[in-house]
């Protein structure tokens, strides 16, 4: 649910954005949704189920909220925040911290701002997205060493480790070379 919610939040707010400023509008799908949008860059989507969306444009980001309780909100500064509709809370585009993931960044590596945290089932899945100048096997070595068990796999410029941190968590790590620079993946979840 969480997935098609988040295309009819991308998809709305592609309307709002080609929208602005141009008074209301109204847009009806072969399905029998509609997509309306108002002089405000307001947003309502409707499935012909009668399920909705409804995307406010609040100043400087937007926010979403669907008939099922889901909330979105994407600020300012491209960070988006928001809860499921049981409640569970998520982020994407701010900072994971080493604390949340139990190992530490890969030295050297720059932030990418595509971190994510979710919660599901009262558990919380982290993911780290970093890059640096270091080759993909050295970055695996690297965290091969912090996991318990690590179960290591090497293709070309992909590298991954994967295994289980002291507290029992699940971790996994992608390194992936590319245009002379790896893009690191740390995700943790709580099992």
């Amino acid at each position: 649910m969480m997935k098609r919610v988040f295309v009819l939040v991308v998809f709305g707010l592609t309307f709002v954005v080609s929208g602005c400023g141009s008074g209301e509008k109204t847009v009806y799908s072969g399905d029998g949704g509609t997509v309306s949008t108002d002089a405000n860059g307001n947003t309502t989507i409707k499935n012909k189920d009668g399920s909705t969306v409804d995307i406010r444009n609040n100043g400087g980001g937007f926010s979403a909220k669907s008939s099922d309780g889901t909330e979105a909100n994407i600020n300012q500064d491209g960070t988006m925040t928001g809860k499921n509709a049981k409640g569970e809370e998520f982020s994407m585009g701010s900072l994971v911290s080493e604390a949340d993931l139990g190992v530490p960044y890969y030295p050297s590596s720059t932030a990418s701002n595509r971190d994510v945290r979710t919660e599901e089932g009262g558990k919380k899945h982290f993911m780290s997205i970093r890059t640096t100048s270091d080759s993909a096997a050295k970055v695996a070595a690297f965290y091969k060493e912090k996991v318990k068990d690590p179960v290591a796999t090497e293709m070309g410029k992909l590298s991954s480790v994967s295994g289980k941190l002291e507290d029992g968590r699940e971790v996994a790590v992608m390194a992936n070379e590319a245009d002379g620079k790896t893009e690191v993946t740390v995700s943790v979840s709580e099992k």
